[in-house]
This record gives C-alpha cells, sequence and structure tokens, in this order.
C-alpha cells in the first residue's frame, strides 16, 4: 500500500516489534560475512531504513546500538 508501516499505514505495534528484530538481524549480518543483509530481501531493507527514520524508534535503536557496543566490547 506504499505505507512506511508494517500494517495499516500508520506506526503500531507490529513496527515496535520488528524494529528490535531486524536491528539485531543488521547488527549481526556481518558478523558472519554478510555485509548486506537485506541485499536479497529489499523490501524488508526498505522497510528498515523507514522505521529508523522516526524519531521514536531511532531514539531506541540508538540506545540499542550503544548498549551493544558496550557488551561487545567496542
Amino acid at each position: 500500500d506504499g505505507s512506511p508501516f508494517a500494517v495499516g499505514g500508520r506506526f503500531r505495534l507490529a513496527d515496535c516489534t520488528l524494529a528490535p528484530v531486524l536491528f539485531f538481524y543488521a547488527q549481526s549480518g556481518p558478523m558472519f560475512g554478510y555485509a548486506d543483509v537485506f541485499k536479497d530481501a529489499p523490501t524488508v531493507g526498505s522497510y528498515y531504513r523507514s522505521l529508523k527514520n522516526d524519531p521514536s524508534v531511532a531514539r531506541v535503536l540508538g540506545e540499542m546500538e550503544a548498549a551493544l557496543r558496550k557488551v561487545l566490547g567496542g
């Protein structure tokens, strides 16, 4: 439908659920030799990039990234 969200054209629980899953998917790919985990799934990659532009999602993903770097010693 052209919406940047998973369901119904507005930000919903589905987006809240998918954002951290896709974050960890994107972060773990390079650890296993996949530079672009969304290469073969461009629609999912586009959706994830769109989600990251939402201010609330960006804030949470930023916090997750900082915590992950701390845990991994980076």
